[in-house]
This record gives structure tokens, sequence and C-alpha cells, in this order.
């Protein structure tokens, strides 16, 4: 009996000893799920070196580019362990930043800004750079909360730089 109390304790120990974090894939699943209760049409815009194009997508090619960028590197429960967190209240813009930082992975930089009246998300910014097919492949990628998810890109491959920028838009607003 002794011993199923101490192997509780230190259990519990354990659970409150570790960093609490922001359920950031709770709030990009839920952002998708909005989209996709309300059947919202989403409109791509791309521009490259070559010209722009728009086309629509469903809900369910767009999950692909969304599980892609970011809930792949943040699915797991302990994904942000490795991560630096810090909090800046800026009382001017009225926004609160949380920042997760992790220069030697994948996605090394996360911020998320809050309102602070409502507590909801009102953006997400997130840096991700990966190596593929001998290219450095720098995403700078904005999620706003109910309208966008833009995507700027910057491949680095055989002393060419390519840069491409993406626009996903959605909104209650927007005609069917």
């Amino acid at each position: 009996m002794i011993v199923l109390g101490s192997i509780f304790i230190s259990c519990k120990s354990d659970r409150e000893s570790k960093p609490q974090y922001y359920p950031i894939k709770f709030f990009i699943e839920k952002e998708l799920a909005f989209i996709d209760s309300f059947h919202l049409p989403i409109i791509r815009h791309e521009v490259n070196s070559t010209g722009s194009s728009s086309s629509t997508m469903n809900i369910n090619a767009f999950r692909g580019v969304v599980n892609e960028l970011l809930l792949n590197n943040l699915s797991n429960t302990n994904a942000l362990d490795d991560y630096k967190e810090s909090t800046i209240n800026d009382l001017s813009l009225d926004f609160i930043t949380l920042s997760y930082s992790a220069p030697e992975k994948n996605i090394s930089k996360i911020e998320l800004h809050i309102d602070p009246q409502s507590e909801k998300v009102k953006s997400l910014y997130a840096e991700k750079t990966e190596n593929k097919n001998d290219s450095l492949i720098t995403r700078k990628i904005l999620l706003t909360s109910g309208s966008q998810l833009l995507i700027n890109t910057i491949i680095n491959s055989n002393n060419t730089v390519e840069k491409r920028t993406e626009r996903y838009n959605w909104s209650l607003n927007h005609p069917k």
C-alpha cells in the first residue's frame, strides 16, 4: 500500500513539473472544424516567378496542406517540450504574444497572438525550414483566425532562389 501511494505521488509531481503549453494543435483543428462546419469555400491564390493563379479547393485538400505545414510536427503531445516559451503582454497593441522557439527544430518559431479580453487566438505565425532534394526550403506561415492562411516560401537550390506566396482565404462573409 505504501509503494502504491509513493508511485502515485511521484507520477503526480512529474505531471505538475512538466510545463503547460498552449494547445496549438487544438487551435488549428478548431479552425479546420470551423471551415468544415460552415462548408466555407477555400480560395487559393498563388504568386510565383512565372505569374499568378487562383482556384478553389475543398476542406480535405486544405487539411492536407495544414497537416504538411504544421500538424504533422505538432501532433505529438510532447511536441513543444524542446521549445523555449516566452510571453509578451503588449498593452499598446492590445494582445498577448506567446512565443515558442527551438532553433534546431524543423519549426523553429511559433507565435500565438491572443486577444486578452476574449482569450481567443487572433493569429498564429510559424517559421519552418527543411531540406528536400538538395534544396533549403524556408516557409513563413501566418494563420489568421476565421479568414486566411498565408505562406511565403523561399527555395534555395543550386545557387538559385525561388520565391512563392500562397494565400488561402475563407470567411463567413465570403460568397459560396
